[in-house]
């Protein structure tokens, strides 16, 4: 297979970098899933609620937050140079 320059660029990877916090009183959450939708990246918060998810699809990434105790979301990112803040809210 022959590739050019810039079909390499293609698959450059992402690090999308951010935190999970309650919507209610801004509270870090912890163990919180998050995930590239379209792949198999995938990452837990910490006990800061931040988490780094290292991906190798294009943009726009779909993002899934996931905890059992709050409200699930999809969030389409089109810009992952600054750090996402994601507001979960309680079930």
């Amino acid at each position: 297979m022959i590739m050019s320059i810039t079909d390499s660029y293609r698959f450059v990877p992402y690090t999308i970098k951010g935190s999970v916090v309650a919507a209610s009183d801004q509270r870090p959450l912890e163990k919180v899933y998050v995930s590239a939708v379209m792949g198999e990246e995938e990452a837990l918060t910490d006990k800061n609620g931040n988490f780094e998810l290292h991906t190798w699809q294009h943009l726009p990434i779909t993002v899934q937050v996931v905890h059992a105790d709050f409200v699930s979301e999809k969030v389409v990112l089109t810009d992952v140079s600054e750090k996402q803040v994601f507001r979960l809210r309680k079930k």
